[in-house]
Order: structure tokens, then sequence, then C-alpha cells
């Protein structure tokens, strides 16, 4: 079970992180370049960063679509890589699970770059610490008490990363203005 979780992880590392990570560095940048640029556009200098963030939050789903199908299959590309059959399908139980949970990190990302763009950094900051503590709770109930094993943790991730980013979501709805 932990080598599937494992081998799980590396897939996600390699095919998820490293995408979102890329591809929100150059949104970064792109918001920066708004806020930078005041005065220069008809929208407003916030409007025009807006802008950027909601195209780089779609870029990030249309680009997630082919690694989902990816992800959803990793088990033959374990199997054709040489793994063991029942790590292979555990790793494939933790990364299908946690595949919403994944998207939702990603964007996350996006909101969170957006906001450091603003010098707002401690706010995505406040809102990880919560749910980090929060993330031991959610291990203890799903692995722990109700036994699910790699399922129950991958439910936990996705439990944590969706409510990071709801809370970013909300706090930039609601007090960003």
């Amino acid at each position: 079970m932990l080598a599937g979780a494992g081998m799980g992880n590396i897939f996600i590392s390699m095919m998820c992180v490293a995408l979102f990570q890329g591809m929100n560095g150059a949104l970064e940048t792109l918001i920066s370049q708004a806020i930078g640029a005041s005065g220069f556009n008809s929208l407003g200098t916030k409007s025009l960063a807006v802008v950027y963030l909601n195209r780089g939050r779609i870029l990030i789903f249309a680009a997630f679509i082919p690694v989902i199908v990816f992800l959803w299959n990793v088990d033959k590309a374990l199997l054709a890589l040489g793994q063991d059959p029942i790590t292979s399908k555990y790793a494939r139980d933790y990364i299908v699970v946690q595949i919403p949970g994944i998207l939702m990190q990603a964007q996350f990302d996006c909101v969170m770059r957006y906001l450091s763009a603003y010098q707002k950094s401690h706010i995505p900051m406040m809102t990880q610490l919560v749910s980090t503590a929060l993330h031991v709770f959610w291990c203890h109930l799903f692995v722990v008490r109700l036994k699910l094993g790699v399922t129950g943790a991958s439910i936990a991730i996705c439990i944590t990363y969706t409510s990071n980013f709801i809370a970013l979501v909300l706090y930039t709805c609601l007090f960003d203005r």
C-alpha cells in the first residue's frame, strides 16, 4: 500500500505539479506586469490582472484534461515499466481519487500567485496553515477510523486542497476589493 501511494505521489509530482507550477509561473509574471502598468489600459489595473487570472485558470483546466487521461491509466504505464501489479493498482487508486484535488490545488496556486502579486502572500499562508492542521484530522478520520487506506489518504488530500482553493476564492470575492 505504501509503495503504491509513494509511486502515485511521484507520478502526481511529475505529471501535474510540474505542469501547473510552470504555467502559473508565467501567470504570475503577467499579473505582476498588469499591476505595474497602471494607467496603460482601458480596463483598469485590477481588471486586467483578474482577466489574466481567469485566463490562467481556464488554461490550467484545459491542460489538465490530457493529463487526467494519462493518470486514469497510470497502472498500465507502471506495468509497462515493470512495476509490481499490486503496487500499480494501489498507485492508480491513490491517483484517481486524488484527481479532483489536484485540479483544485492547481487552481489554488493560480489564486495564490495572483494574491502574491498584490503583496498578500500572508493570506494563502494562513489558509494553508489552517488546512494543514485540519489535514491531520481528515487523515485520521479516513485512514484510521473509516479504514479506507490509500483511498482515505487521497480523500483527505482532496479535502485539504479543495478547502485551500475555496478559502482563497472566498477571500478574493468578499474581501479583496
